[in-house]
């Protein structure tokens, strides 16, 4: 039902292939939500904050232990996981994409795991940081 039986039936499984992953791909949806960066404290915080506010508009958003410059930045009040901060990868459901990215070879840190009260994942960390970055998905509404 995915692919026309044409293609089946003349073996063309490098376009079969290529369909199903497209499908794979629109699913996961994967996008960049946000880039997370490590002040070195809460002063540092707000001062990051306000550079984007003041420089780009981005309104700045606090809440316990960060701040959101609108959707794009968030600036921790303390550093967190990564060396120089974190990527965050949206997607409607976080549960699928860690057993499609699992199968690449991507391994999780379980004791990052945020679930909401429903039990879904709202997030968790990659086990290994890239280029000094941690890497996190996030469940998108």
């Amino acid at each position: 039902w995915m692919v026309p039986s044409s293609l089946i039936q003349e073996g063309r499984f490098d376009e079969i292939q290529a369909i199903a992953q497209s499908a794979v791909t629109k699913l996961l949806d994967l996008k960049l939500a946000h880039i997370g960066i490590n002040a070195a404290d809460e002063g540092e915080a707000h001062q990051i904050a306000q550079f984007f506010e003041t420089v780009f508009g981005f309104e700045a958003r606090e809440n316990p232990s960060s701040i959101f410059s609108d959707t794009y930045v968030e600036t921790l009040k303390s550093p967190y996981l990564g060396e120089k901060g974190h990527i965050a990868i949206s997607t409607p459901n976080v549960e699928r994409a860690m057993t499609y990215l699992e199968k690449r070879g991507v391994a999780f840190n379980q004791a990052s795991i945020v679930r909401r009260p429903n039990g879904l994942i709202q997030a968790v960390y990659f086990q290994k940081e890239t280029g000094g970055f941690a890497i996190h998905l996030v469940r998108k509404d």
